[in-house]
């Protein structure tokens, strides 16, 4: 593909401006009329010697279970309680509500696996 020097340019500032590789390839339809895939436009950006800047994203936190709260106070929701008292060669045990009412008593968490 032949890119005019305006183009070319454009597309520099817009990686310049942050833009992913998403954003670049809907720009190019919309304001040049060029229709790549999402491929094509990062071997258009390699080819131009750009380089895209990665985001860091934050990490997701990690859900608090909450053992306190009822299953029946979280309609179409999974629930996991957490026993006290955890079951002898466990690491963790307790019982899980799925959305549905369906409900799996007794699972454990064990060094070699779950049950």
């Amino acid at each position: 593909m032949t890119l005019t020097d305006e183009q070319r340019a454009a597309i520099a500032s817009w990686i310049e401006a942050g833009a992913n590789l998403s954003e670049i390839q809907k720009r190019l339809k919309e304001e040049l009329g060029i229709s790549l895939t999402y491929f094509e436009t990062r071997l258009l950006a390699d080819d131009l010697k750009l380089q895209i800047k990665e985001v860091e994203r934050p990490a997701d936190p990690a859900p608090v279970l909450d053992a306190s709260a009822a299953p029946e106070s979280a309609p179409g929701k999974v629930t996991v309680t957490i026993d006290q008292l955890t079951r002898p060669g466990a690491m963790v045990s307790g019982r899980v509500v799925f959305p549905m009412g369906k409900k799996a008593n007794g699972f454990s968490i064990r060094q070699d696996g779950w049950d």
